[in-house]
């Protein structure tokens, strides 16, 4: 029951969709079955708790019964699955109702002929349509929504000329224009969103495919109407930053202009435009560019004074670590001990002690704080894959500085073996924590290396594309390398 998609998705919710969830499955308007409340009950209550979510345990909790049925089980896991996902969409309807709204009146009013609705309806469809600040001022917005918004108006308004032959022969002509630049604005966006995604996703995981119509595309990106709208013109600029690599200056262009122009862009658009910037930042790390840990640590300062983390006022496990790491690689310490404290109550319920105490002992090891870095990791939970990982890697790290070599030895050869077995690691990641164990043990039989092998060790693993914790291999060979100097 762990590892299904049914747990998955509760595990993907907030807090305060969970607390919806609560209300939407004991509603006798969507589930009249007690066992699915029972169920939906028992994942909340242990949600956490990957032993109590073994499905023996729960289907003996669940139905009262000592004998299992795993038939059974299934049929009602799946009903609730099924609940789930009415839940889903039904608040994800609530959340960007507006357009599918109108269309659904619109056309239940007229077929129904409910003529005064009807005519309120298309009332203030007009007043809303001729409210709305035009496209390109400082209005936010994301790509997908407001010119299509704007087009499905449009089309709704001319179904409703197309009524009265006058009307419709007077109008027509305008309503039609808007129904095509609006479409026009809307389509050149998300190419221009999706040109960049896939020029990123090249970069990241080389692979190659034909892009249909980008040279038109990017030629209509000159024209003056095109220029005016600021999302267009930032898109512009990120493709520009993607396709010339060697050269900085468009990531600066793009950064520039986010900051100046922010206002623009809502919430989930500037959290798309952010991964961009953060991803250039951590390749050019990657490369060997250390100063874009300053750039990418002030992208996150940004990220955090707009709350494009927050979703529902809740911080992600991974936002919170790569801030912490990324904070402290640039020797913030004060600044990342207040950012763990300050967002702490931002983070799960589910996983925040479990965050925040292993995100202390990152602190803690900086500051080299050994003893309590070891007391803190007794107190993890591996919830996850990750967390394991990367456990397993900050305690090799502290024997390594306490030169606890017997249990480190201990430590890399579990660590191993757990590489190997482990399904659920990706590939990436076991390439990346193998290198590290590769050359961990090479650094710590470092006394039998002379200087030049130990230069040949460094430029061993810079050479390395995929390595965890390089920039610490490195600075431990550095050392040995001073010692032998001196």
């Amino acid at each position: 029951m762990q590892q299904t998609k049914l747990i998955e998705v509760y595990q993907s919710m907030t807090n305060s969709w969970l607390r919806r969830l609560d209300k939407f499955v004991v509603s006798s308007y969507f589930n009249e079955s007690d066992i699915v409340i029972r169920m939906h009950q028992y994942i909340r209550a242990h949600l956490n708790n990957e032993t109590l979510l073994d499905k023996h345990k729960a289907y003996s909790a669940i139905f009262q019964l000592k004998k299992f049925d795993d038939s059974k089980m299934r049929y009602f896991m799946a009903r609730l699955y099924a609940l789930v996902e009415q839940f889903v969409y039904h608040e994800s309807l609530l959340h960007n109702e507006d357009i599918q709204k109108q269309k659904i009146l619109f056309d239940y009013y007229s077929k129904k002929k409910c003529v005064k609705s009807y005519q309120h309806f298309i009332h203030e469809l007009k007043k809303e349509h001729s409210s709305e600040a035009p496209p390109n001022k400082a209005i936010q917005f994301s790509k997908d929504q407001n010119y299509i918004n704007r087009f499905y108006q449009d089309a709704l308004l001319m179904q409703d000329m197309s009524r009265d032959l006058a009307t419709f022969k007077k109008y027509a002509p305008q309503q039609l224009y808007s129904i095509l630049n609006n479409l026009d604005n809307f389509y050149l966006i998300n190419k221009l969103s999706y040109l960049c995604s896939i020029i990123n996703n090249k970069n990241v995981i080389n692979i190659d495919f034909e892009i249909t119509l980008k040279d038109e595309i990017v030629n209509l990106l000159s024209d003056e109407k095109y220029k005016a709208i600021p999302i267009v013109t930032l898109y512009s600029m990120i493709l520009n930053m993607l396709e010339n690599k060697d050269d900085t200056t468009p990531f600066f262009d793009v950064k520039a202009y986010l900051q100046k122009e922010s206002k623009h862009f809502d919430a989930e658009e500037l959290k798309n435009i952010f991964s961009y910037l953060q991803n250039y930042c951590i390749r050019k790390m990657n490369a060997g560019r250390s100063e874009f840990a300053n750039e990418l640590f002030e992208i996150y300062q940004f990220a955090l004074a707009k709350k494009i983390f927050l979703q529902e006022n809740e911080i992600s496990e991974v936002n919170y670590r790569n801030i912490v790491v990324t904070a402290l690689r640039i020797g913030k310490t004060s600044w990342t001990k207040d950012f763990i404290e300050k967002y702490k109550s931002n983070l799960h319920p589910q996983v925040q002690e479990n965050a925040y105490t292993f995100n202390l002992t990152s602190y803690y090891f900086y500051l080299k704080q050994y003893d309590k870095v070891l007391k803190l990791l007794r107190e993890v939970v591996f919830t996850n894959v990750y967390y394991s990982n990367d456990y397993r890697i900050i305690l090799l790290k502290t024997y390594y500085e306490l030169d606890e070599r017997e249990a480190a030895n201990a430590l890399l050869s579990s660590f191993k073996t757990y590489l190997k077995r482990k399904k659920l690691v990706s590939e990436s990641h076991r390439v990346a924590n193998t290198n590290f164990i590769k050359f961990y043990k090479k650094i710590s039989n470092v006394q039998r290396y002379s200087k030049k092998e130990l230069q040949a060790l460094k430029v061993d693993i810079n050479n390395l594309k995929s390595i965890s914790n390089k920039d610490w291999l490195l600075q431990k060979i550095e050392e040995k390398i001073q010692v032998k100097r001196n």
